[in-house]
């Protein structure tokens, strides 16, 4: 029995290691065409904040998230642009409500949204 509890500690331990390994990473992408070769942290987050519009070399730049809820999506939220699910939601809504503002738009991947 305590072998058997032993074990599933360590794998506990191993699932709770490799989730927050799969979640320290967070990754940006953009169209192949995309002249910007490299954009930094506060770039993006401006983008997806809607401070700013285009990229450093003038191009329009159109944010595309993903489903509101998503690991994925929390995980970019709190670590680019500083704010949890709930804080970005505030933002918008006084941004929508100003009229200052639209939140980047979901896109549809095989035949969901992501």
């Amino acid at each position: 029995m305590k072998v058997f509890k032993s074990v599933s500690r360590a794998l506990l331990a191993a699932t709770l290691l490799f989730s927050a390994a799969a979640y320290a990473e967070v990754a940006v992408i953009v169209s192949a065409s995309n002249a910007n070769a490299s954009l930094d942290e506060n770039t993006i987050s401006r983008i997806f904040l809607g401070k700013i519009s285009k990229f450093p070399d003038g191009s329009q730049a159109i944010p595309v998230d993903q489903n509101e809820g998503s690991a994925s999506r929390d995980a970019f939220n709190e670590k680019v642009l500083g704010k949890s699910s709930s804080q970005l939601k505030a933002y918008w809504s006084r941004l929508i409500f100003t009229g200052k503002g639209t939140p980047p738009k979901g896109v549809l991947w095989k035949n969901r949204q992501i």
